[in-house]
């Protein structure tokens, strides 16, 4: 988006900005635990993936809530300037 087209249509921000929020909020938070395949070194290696693979889905919940803040941000600065 162009400073342009931001200034001329501030709403279409805050859209960009509900839609991800809305993705944002689909995430799941955590990975479902698989059951255990009955070997202790797998089971092992199994728990840290889903382990590490949680904190990933919660970073990228993260940074899409910020993502979303910022554009509604954008767009409440370029309609408050009047642009």
């Amino acid at each position: 988006m162009s400073f342009g087209s931001i200034a001329a249509a501030p709403a279409g921000l805050r859209a960009v900005s509900t839609a991800v929020s809305a993705a944002a909020a689909g995430l799941p938070r955590t990975c479902p635990v698989p059951a255990s395949v009955g070997d202790p070194a797998a089971d092992a290696a199994l728990a840290d993936f889903v382990r590490r693979w949680s904190s990933q889905f919660g970073r990228l919940q993260d940074a899409a809530t910020v993502i979303a803040r910022q554009a509604n941000l954008t767009a409440v600065a370029f309609a408050l300037a009047g642009e």
